[in-house]
């Protein structure tokens, strides 16, 4: 007899679209943080190709930031984490048991992930809104530095010989606050919404790695 299955409605396509969609940005942020911080962790040990490691250096860290103002972006039609939060509070139906249910049908476990069905309420994604506004004041200074450097709005960024500000010039404990604050919140809905454990994978890590250790063994 085959396996029942069950068809997601369209709303819970839609939620789970946004929610990769902002989980996959947010990854891209990490990700990239890691290879600047390893290319950094290099420095000292490759005198040859350091033009080569202060440009990539520097391009990881910008994307990241990019990716980072994506997860925040207030653009109502930009899928990101408001947006995420506007529609599950548009939608808590999908969140309630019978939904959690239907969906396990299509898990090889059905009554293991019935076991761990945890309700999502309004109280919980309050608290999670709540904390997304305590990492605004990072997230304005990483918007500002977009802006002026990248945006073109400050003419002495613009026109000045000099290092443009980076990374550097915030504290990348902050970033990597908001990365691991951020990641939390959507770890939990994806298990409230069908018992999906998202993990951070790094997949291109081991080749900067290589490509590094092959560089600063190189030297005269």
């Amino acid at each position: 007899m085959p396996k029942p299955t069950y068809e997601l409605s369209t709303i819970e396509k839609k939620y789970s679209a946004y929610l990769g969609d902002v989980m996959n940005q947010l990854l891209r942020a990490e990700l990239h943080i890691k290879i600047g911080k390893r290319l950094n962790e290099y420095r000292g040990r490759v005198r040859l190709g350091l033009t080569f490691l202060n440009a990539t250096e520097s391009a990881h860290f910008n994307s990241a930031l990019f990716h980072l103002c994506n997860v925040f972006d207030k653009n109502p039609q930009s899928v990101s984490i408001y947006k995420l939060f506007n529609y599950m509070c548009s939608n808590r139906d999908i969140f309630s048991r019978d939904a959690y249910e239907q969906r396990q049908q299509n898990k090889a476990a059905p009554d293991l992930g019935m076991e761990l069905f945890k309700k999502l309420t309004n109280e919980d994604i309050g608290r999670d809104m709540a904390k997304v506004c305590e990492l605004e004041a990072i997230m304005n200074a990483v918007r500002d530095w977009r802006n002026r450097v990248h945006g073109h709005r400050d003419q002495r960024v613009v026109f000045q010989t000099g290092k443009r500000p980076a990374l550097r010039a915030m504290k990348l404990t902050d970033i990597e606050r908001v990365i691991d604050a951020i990641f939390t919140i959507l770890r939990d809905y994806s298990l409230a919404f069908d018992c999906t454990d998202r993990q951070r994978e790094w997949p291109h890590e081991d080749d900067v790695e290589g490509v590094l250790a092959l560089m600063a063994a190189d030297q005269p």
